[in-house]
């Protein structure tokens, strides 16, 4: 997701050579990409082909896949309480001060 490709760029900055920044862009632009392309076939089968029946879900379904959307635009927009947490559990996993 989002966190896991921003966090890779922010150590990647402490790294000094252009090549493997270049390289690390490059390995996050394939894996975004390939992402994509197998969560599209998962709603390709599902919706767009023959014979799909593509029903109405359930209100409730539809209002929590609604409510988690916010969810994750709200992470995207504002990170900063998820990093903070995911640095805790890290230092707490590896025994470093936090």
């Amino acid at each position: 997701g989002y966190l896991g490709k921003f966090m890779v760029f922010e150590a990647s900055t402490a790294v000094e050579s252009v090549t493997a920044t270049v390289a690390l862009v490059f390995l996050v632009f394939v894996g975004s990409a390939l992402s994509f392309l197998y969560s599209f076939q998962v709603y390709q089968r599902r919706f767009l082909a023959p014979g799909a029946s593509g029903k109405p879900s359930p209100a409730a379904a539809r209002y929590l896949v609604v409510l988690l959307a916010a969810l994750v635009v709200l992470l995207g927009l504002w990170p900063q309480p998820l990093m903070l947490l995911s640095r805790a559990a890290a230092a707490a996993l590896t025994g470093s001060p936090g």
